[in-house]
């Protein structure tokens, strides 16, 4: 669970407080709350029968990672069939607007590179395997996978996918022709606003919790990325919901200069809605509409 391994008994609390939190959190039925006095066994015991639960009955979805391999076949068939149903109604969506004239943008996010669909489908048939970007990709709706930018009417775009910011592929040095292309649309007055599928600020997610490795290095290149091109705004969705004192979708911090937009992915599509519709709410905030726009 979330990358330990069984032999690090330390860690038991850890796992207890992971699985205790996602099942309270989203509650399926015949899976009892459970509380701090039952043991790591009993904990156990209700979180398997939480992900075994087949989509159609109400699953939710776990956080991947190459400990997702370690799984039994059966539960990573369910879980697979998670990713086809989400992905089905995304293209639904999307596929609608592109008919309206909207430029879908899709930057890639942690969960749209291979290394999770990969241990997901271990020792699976051709068949099996479902691909969420192959999927996407055929219907004309393909990700970004490096870092770019494109000019708005009245906002530059930096699009951050999530793989660019890891340290084998990190280089600063790199993104000075796209420094040049963002000084000339800010001296032309245009906003900038950078898109990005990582948290800028752990802290706001996990306050006890000090980060270190990958994630570490990854939200260091990141804010390395704000320094040097210093947005005006940034839009990210990772962490979902999971800021519990920032319930709203439009809720805001500061990274320096840069005022940051947190939108959770299980919660914007319910609560932004389209301007300029009679009789409905503007509840977009300023740099969201200017992406839509």
């Amino acid at each position: 669970m979330g990358g330990y391994k069984t032999a690090d008994h330390h860690l038991e609390i850890d796992i207890h407080n992971l699985a205790r939190w996602q099942i309270n959190y989203r509650p399926a039925d015949d899976i009892r709350q459970l509380t701090e006095s039952d043991t790591l066994d009993q904990v156990l015991y209700e979180y398997i029968k939480w992900i075994f639960k087949a989509p159609a009955e109400g699953s939710f979805g776990l956080n991947s990672g190459t400990w997702v391999g370690t799984l039994p076949k059966e539960i990573r068939l369910n879980y697979i069939k998670q990713y086809y149903q989400t992905a089905k109604k995304l293209s639904q969506s999307l596929l609608e607007l592109r008919h309206r004239s909207v430029q879908i943008i899709w930057v890639q996010g942690n969960e749209d590179m291979s290394l999770s669909l990969e241990n997901i489908t271990y020792n699976f048939d051709d068949e099996q395997i479902f691909d969420t970007t192959d999927f996407l990709t055929q219907q004309g709706i393909a990700p970004i996978t490096e870092i770019g930018g494109q000019r708005g009417q009245a906002t530059y775009f930096i699009w951050i996918p999530f793989s660019s910011l890891k340290p084998n592929k990190w280089d600063i040095k790199q993104l000075s022709h796209l420094q040049t292309q963002v000084e000339q649309a800010r001296a032309a007055g245009l906003e900038i606003v950078m898109v990005t599928h990582l948290q800028p600020d752990w802290s706001k997610h996990f306050p006890s919790q000090t980060v270190q490795g990958e994630a570490a290095q990854m939200i260091a290149n990141l804010n390395q990325a704000i320094d040097l091109f210093q947005p005006q705004h940034l839009v990210y969705p990772h962490q979902h919901d999971e800021i519990l004192d920032r319930p709203d979708s439009s809720a805001t911090y500061s990274v320096g200069e840069t005022g940051v937009f947190y939108l959770p992915l299980l919660a914007s599509a319910q609560k932004i809605t389209i301007p300029g519709r009679p009789g409905r709410t503007n509840r977009i905030p300023a740099p969201i509409r200017r992406i839509i726009k």
